[in-house]
């Protein structure tokens, strides 16, 4: 078998597309060796281990330009509704929509959302006493679901910012009375890159 001159410049073509794809990395940097930063947001709490009666914070999506963390609750028993207020740097994040997560069951009031400040939503959720008069108990059936979902929005790139409870966070009781043992609200930090 000879080779052709068409069967020779396929082979040198071939031989070149192979070489240049080897100085490919993939990361979309023109072919610079390092490590490569995933886009969006990335929260980090501020406890490891969450003790009974807590609220908290956990990251339930990351997109390129936004991300969304979950509300949760730790070992609670009779929570008929939680208020809150949730503070966050307004240059870094922008919050952006919510959604009831389903812990306080299908017979939640809708959530109350407002921002009052700039770097601030107020939230308030609770079951519907026209449906219901006991509260939920961790265990219960839709208990390891959320209690609400919050979305932001990326506003600034490499960013290390604070998102924390405010002070006047509680939880009620199927009584309408604060539980005394849910009260601590744990928030943490979030890391943005663009």
């Amino acid at each position: 078998m000879t080779a052709t001159p068409s069967r020779l410049l396929l082979c040198v073509l071939s031989l070149a597309a192979a070489w240049s794809l080897l100085g490919c990395t993939s990361s979309g940097d023109g072919g610079n060796i390092g490590p490569v930063l995933a886009r969006g947001g990335e929260y980090t709490s501020s406890i490891a281990d969450v003790p009974a009666g807590s609220v908290f914070l956990e990251q339930s999506t990351d997109q390129p330009t936004s991300f969304c963390l979950d509300v949760r609750v730790e070992a609670v028993v009779d929570l008929w509704a939680v208020a809150f207020t949730l503070a966050y740097d307004d240059t870094v994040i922008d919050f952006s929509s919510s959604q009831s997560g389903g812990f306080l069951g299908s017979t939640t009031q809708a959530t109350t959302l407002i921002e009052t400040n700039p770097g601030e939503v107020v939230v308030g959720i609770a079951r519907r006493a026209d449906q219901v008069s006991t509260g939920v108990t961790s265990g219960d059936p839709g208990t390891e679901n959320p209690v609400v979902t919050l979305c932001f929005d990326i506003l600034d790139a490499s960013t290390d910012s604070p998102i924390q409870f405010v002070p006047n966070s509680a939880g009620l009781d199927s009584n309408k009375v604060q539980i005394i043992g849910l009260a601590d609200f744990y928030g943490g930090t979030i890391s943005t890159n663009l």
